[in-house]
């Protein structure tokens, strides 16, 4: 049987007062699991070499001009497309999606979705690696805070579907989001919840292992935690920040 590991480590700068907290959870074939046995998510390993190229900055270019609020995000697939989300109250409430297939060099319309007003918080965009979807979360903040998910076509930007992540009788006020690296079927997001009369938030994680269609339990990771930030490595670990 795979041996599995769940570390915990935190560190605190004594000047700015900034507290780091870092969990680094093992990846393995038959799940996520905790220091006392407990699975929390089931994932494959993750592995191959991935190549980088030379760092260096080009020249800037616009994706879109018009209104931004709530946010924006980037990602991009294994061809090397890269898709580009805004929220955007030109007309009307809405995330709009953009594409480029040339390095970011020109970009197109992919598609677009509306929403409800207050409720275009924070967009994540993600892509699977071996697969055609792209993800697009975001966090429905005048519904009590639903994160919600839309799963779309890389190709053409045809809707699939959507589905809530989260509901929760508390507050999410902010989260993260992730896929793995070797195919892009299982998710994993980490959320601030609020609870009332309590200063600190709390952080909790959930995942999906069949492309955002059903989602685990929320698992909880620390009571003294804020803007959360979490990423599956090629190494075989999840880090959550």
């Amino acid at each position: 049987m795979p041996s599995f590991r769940f570390t915990f480590l935190s560190a605190k700068n004594t000047f700015s007062g900034l507290i780091l907290v870092v969990v680094v959870c093992m990846v393995a074939s038959l799940g996520i699991t905790a220091s006392d046995g407990t699975v929390i998510a089931h994932g494959p390993h993750l592995s191959g070499v991935v190549d980088h190229k030379p760092f260096t900055w080009g020249n800037d270019v616009t994706i879109a001009t018009g209104t931004v609020e709530g946010g924006t995000s980037l990602a991009s697939d294994t061809a090397g497309n890269l898709y580009a989300v805004r929220c955007s109250t030109d007309v009307s409430t809405t995330l709009i999606i953009y594409k480029s297939t040339d390095a970011g060099a020109s970009w197109s319309y992919l598609t677009q979705t509306g929403a409800p007003s207050g409720s275009l918080l924070h967009p994540v965009l993600l892509t699977g690696s071996n697969g055609d979807k792209l993800y697009l979360f975001n966090l429905y903040s005048s519904l009590n805070g639903i994160i919600r998910l839309l799963r779309y076509h890389q190709e053409n930007g045809e809707w699939d579907d959507n589905w809530e992540v989260k509901v929760d009788s508390d507050t999410i006020t902010y989260f993260s989001a992730c896929t793995d690296m070797g195919r892009g079927d299982y998710l994993m997001v980490a959320f601030q919840r609020e609870r009332m009369g309590y200063l600190t938030p709390d952080i909790y994680t959930t995942v999906s292992t069949d492309q955002g269609e059903t989602w685990s339990d929320g698992y909880y990771i620390t009571g003294d935690g804020s803007h959360p930030d979490i990423a599956y490595g090629n190494d075989g670990y999840v880090y959550l920040v």
